[in-house]
């Protein structure tokens, strides 16, 4: 698969508890995580290399610009771009993905509407309404702690996001591609 994962997150003022890297990580950790997850639902695998690229983070106006854009690799071949803008204009949806695989392509719309396109035919998919899965994690959550079913994300997966966000943050401080060997850490 090839997915480009668009994010209009908007700007956060500079003393927003996000920036505190005690307390809330920065936005790669505590939200761009998000994306890096459904990446990994998305293609089954696991990120295996990541580059990013952030733009200096300016403080104009007493907001903090926190856009990035990472690449990642993932364990099955696939290849992956998040774009994350603090920069846009409100106006435009939040986010929009994009999945191109077997001659087909899937587009996601804020997570209100997408399509499928494959043969040039166009099959549109949503209701307008926007789910994006909350309640039915909670429903989840409750029914692993409870012991009714197995937990419904891997530990494995789990543990990949976290230390990919923490990789990506790395890949753009140090201006150079972290390779993930989450091997040692998973078994």
């Amino acid at each position: 698969m090839t997915i480009v994962y668009r994010v209009n997150a908007g700007q956060l003022p500079r003393d927003h508890w996000t920036h505190d890297a005690a307390e809330g990580g920065g936005r790669i950790v505590g939200e761009a995580c998000h994306f890096i997850d459904f990446v990994q639902y998305l293609t089954g695998a696991l990120p295996a290399r990541v580059s990013a690229e952030a733009v200096p983070r300016t403080q104009a106006v007493g907001v903090v610009d926190d856009s990035t854009v990472i690449s990642m690799s993932m364990t099955d071949g696939s290849v992956a771009s998040i774009i994350y803008t603090a920069s846009g204009d409100s106006s435009v949806a939040k986010e929009r993905v994009e999945i191109f695989c077997d001659r087909s392509v899937a587009t996601i719309d804020d997570f209100r509407s997408g399509s499928f396109i494959r043969d040039r035919k166009t099959t549109k998919l949503g209701r307008r309404a926007q789910d994006k899965g909350h309640a039915g994690e909670v429903v989840a959550f409750f029914e692993a702690a409870t012991g009714r079913s197995g937990a419904p994300i891997e530990l494995e997966s789990l543990v990949a996001t976290t230390l990919t966000s923490f990789a990506v943050v790395e890949s753009a401080r140090r201006a150079v591609a972290v390779v993930l060997d989450l091997s040692s850490v998973l078994s």
